[in-house]
């Protein structure tokens, strides 16, 4: 288990073959910087490990809707875990342990669950965040997370580019697996990433873009960015950065966190979810729209990229097929 973030003294851990992803929602504590997405799972209904050690305190099974592109149950778990007089609140995971257990770093704590809250290109995953035990119902105020692992920048990744050229070596109808023609990653510390200029310095890119109006960014050590600081994939201006705590940076579309994300962020309704998604900002795979690209950081070497349709696909690529990605 490798030690991701860190709040309260409390040590958030990941498998060491996971992605994680800090920015990947527009989800309350992921736009107030206070929560990580821990994507250990190939499948759904397989076993989750716990993050940290703890007691558990609380299991609440709540409904939280119907989903829209595929089948699942209308629910969702909370599973809190207290530890250090801080709670660890975990969603996404069916529990094996119960209300007084008390369970180690590495200990089976449950098996993912496809939720309602899940949008249907979502690899499994657990939702994790840190924050006062007063408070574990709440989708708001986790604490702040502190990156840890950053380092050196690693790599020469292109910079000057409007389309890629890519091969797709997975093919699904909620999203393709590509590995680029050209160099795109890096590496910071022992994070791999999709590589983003901003300003004079390279960054790690933790997003869903270019559709989302907010993302996330992977310092290296020493890093100078700082608000104001534009963020570009290729020739694409992403956004500029609004917001730095340590290694981790957000960007958002137009430099700030606009009255969508504020809204949502302060706890208003789910629908405002919406607001994050920007309609003339997409991409195009061989000429169809999409979405764009989901980003993470990848514990271990990791040379592609996901690309995100706009509903489910109908008629799949071809595994082998050559595509071209086109940022418009």
């Amino acid at each position: 288990m490798i030690p991701v973030a860190k709040a309260h003294e409390v040590t958030i851990h990941s498998p060491s073959l996971a992605i994680v992803a800090f920015h990947s929602s527009p989800y309350p504590s992921h736009v107030q910087g206070g929560a990580v997405d821990i994507f250990g799972g190939k499948e759904f209904g397989t076993p989750v490990i716990s993050p940290v050690s703890g007691e558990v305190i609380l299991i609440d099974r709540s409904k939280v809707g119907k989903s829209r592109y595929f089948d699942s149950e209308p629910f969702d778990y909370i599973i809190a875990l207290k530890s250090k007089g801080v709670c660890v609140r975990i969603l996404h995971v069916e529990p094996e342990v119960e209300v007084g257990d008390s369970i180690e770093v590495s200990e089976r704590l449950g098996s993912y669950i496809r939720t309602p809250l899940l949008p249907f290109w979502s690899y499994p995953h657990s939702h994790v965040e840190i924050k006062d035990c007063k408070d574990t119902a709440s989708p708001l105020y986790a604490y702040p997370l502190d990156l840890m692992g950053s380092g050196e920048f690693q790599g020469s990744p292109e910079i000057d580019f409007d389309t890629i050229n890519a091969e797709v070596i997975l093919s699904t109808e909620n999203y393709i697996i590509v590995t680029p023609a050209i160099d795109v990653h890096a590496v910071i510390g022992y994070y791999w990433g999709v590589a983003v200029k901003v300003d004079d310095e390279f960054a790690l890119l933790d997003a869903q873009c270019p559709w989302n109006c907010y993302g996330g960014l992977v310092l290296k050590d020493g890093s100078e960015v700082r608000e104001g600081h534009l963020v570009k994939i290729g020739n694409v201006t992403l956004g500029s950065v609004i917001r730095r705590r340590g290694s981790l940076a957000t960007y958002a579309l137009g430099g700030e966190l606009g009255d969508g994300i504020d809204r949502y962020s302060k706890g208003l309704l789910f629908k405002d979810v919406n607001r994050f998604n920007v309609p003339n900002k997409r991409i195009k795979v061989n000429g169809e729209i999409f979405l764009g690209i989901s980003t993470g950081l990848s514990l271990q070497e990791n040379r592609t990229i996901k690309l995100v349709p706009t509903k489910p696909l109908e008629e799949r690529y071809e595994e082998g097929e050559e595509v071209t990605i086109e940022f418009i």
